[in-house]
């Protein structure tokens, strides 16, 4: 179903996905393009391949250890080495598109032995050709370096620099490239800083309000997708705009595709796609 609505005396075109169009489930969590162009949506009950026409539904299949693991999915990413990275409700798995194979990763655990990552899993980022993160809710941020499957934690320095956590919420992540860093929001404690050379995580800027996803804007400040909706949040001020949509929606994900275009995925309202290059449109779009 596609519809049109008039913004600023011009049209920007949304078109709308659900079910009768063959997604798995209602409640998209989350969103990934790979570099084939097909577009990749994680829901409460599957994973969905898109082609532009059809979904694929992948599910975990009872005594198939190549199936996909879990069937509820938060996260969903691609590697350098055209892996496909997703992260659900009890752990990450990797996807190999050439055998078609799902396969669990591990961490070092406190007996420095490796073990199957068994956390919830909020977010997998590739943040260069070598290093992917993990955002989990107990064990932090888990650090994959140089092909390995076998991930290390990352401590999280507080403000001050004089206390480290070990053991936190690591909730979302986006890469800064040009600046060589990851913002990383941090549940109960705020927007912290990863340098990718140091390897150090450090709180930014504290505060208390839930995001659920980050996508950096094309101007160095990011998109917040909270429990109330799509808000802008400047990096050098600290201060947050005002809510794009125009009444309370839950945001789970955000993509800024390679047109340049927005997806905005949604817990039960399905998936929004905006066209247009003023991103303002938004909230009269929606």
């Amino acid at each position: 179903m596609g519809f049109y609505v008039p913004v600023s005396s011009q049209e920007t075109q949304v078109k709308f996905l659900d079910i009768s169009d063959g997604l798995s489930n209602n409640s998209v969590v989350t969103i990934f393009q790979d570099t084939d162009g097909y577009m990749w949506f994680g829901t409460y009950d599957g994973l969905n391949r898109y082609d532009g026409y059809n979904f694929k539904v992948f599910r975990n299949r009872i005594n198939d250890k190549k199936s996909l693991p879990f069937n509820t999915i938060y996260n969903i990413e691609g590697d350098s080495k055209n892996n496909i990275w997703i992260g659900g409700a009890n752990g990450v798995c990797v996807y190999n598109k050439t055998s078609a194979a799902f396969h669990p990763v591990k961490h070092i655990s406190l007996n420095k032995k490796p073990e199957i990552v068994k956390d919830i899993i909020h977010q997998v980022k590739a943040i260069s050709k070598n290093s992917v993160l993990v955002a989990s809710q107990n064990l932090g941020l888990l650090v994959f370096e140089n092909g390995s499957f076998v991930g290390s934690s990352v401590p999280l320095l507080m403000s001050g620099n004089r206390n480290v956590v070990h053991n936190y919420d690591a909730v979302a992540v986006q890469n800064d490239t040009k600046n060589n860093r990851c913002w990383i929001y941090v549940r109960n404690v705020g927007l912290c800083v990863y340098n990718n050379d140091s390897k150090r995580l450090k709180v930014i800027f504290p505060f208390a309000v839930e995001v659920k996803t980050l996508e950096l804007a094309s101007d160095g400040n990011l998109w917040f997708g909270t429990d109330e909706g799509l808000f802008l949040f400047n990096t050098k001020s600290g201060f947050f705009s005002e809510n794009y949509f125009s009444g309370r929606c839950t945001v789970s994900d955000i993509l800024i595709d390679k047109k340049k275009e927005m997806w905005v995925t949604t817990d039960g309202n399905g998936i929004y796609k905006v066209t247009g290059k003023e991103k303002k449109q938004f909230c009269t779009v929606l």
